[in-house]
């Protein structure tokens, strides 16, 4: 667990413990598709290796490459999208809450006179 994406999974829960949950299933998927890809990726190489075929090898790792620089970037978007989402929920509500208050203190400080 990294600290940036405990503070990813935090701003997308409102509890801690729902970060964590989110946390946990975000990475278990992410590490289950990736094991699953790896195991069809290596088995792939060795059959390439096993019949000398460098060229298909050279085509396959080169898509293996290709393929998880994709996938970052295009994760990196959706959790980037999602935060900015959060961060202005968050700030709209702030704020929202902010003028009540200060409405409320306003009103109260009225009453005193």
């Amino acid at each position: 667990m990294t600290s940036t994406s405990v503070e990813w999974a935090q701003a997308l829960t409102l509890t801690k413990r729902s970060a964590s949950v989110l946390h946990t299933a975000v990475f278990t998927g992410i590490w289950t598709t990736l094991r699953d890809y790896w195991k069809l990726s290596c088995g792939k190489n060795d059959e390439a290796v096993g019949q000398g075929r460098e060229a298909l090898l050279q085509d396959v790792n080169l898509g293996i490459k290709l393929r998880r620089e994709q996938w970052s970037r295009r994760q990196k978007g959706v959790f980037d999208s999602r935060l900015d989402k959060r961060k202005n929920k968050l700030k709209t509500k702030g704020a929202k809450w902010h003028s009540r208050r200060e409405r409320e203190l306003a009103r109260l400080h009225m009453h005193e006179r």
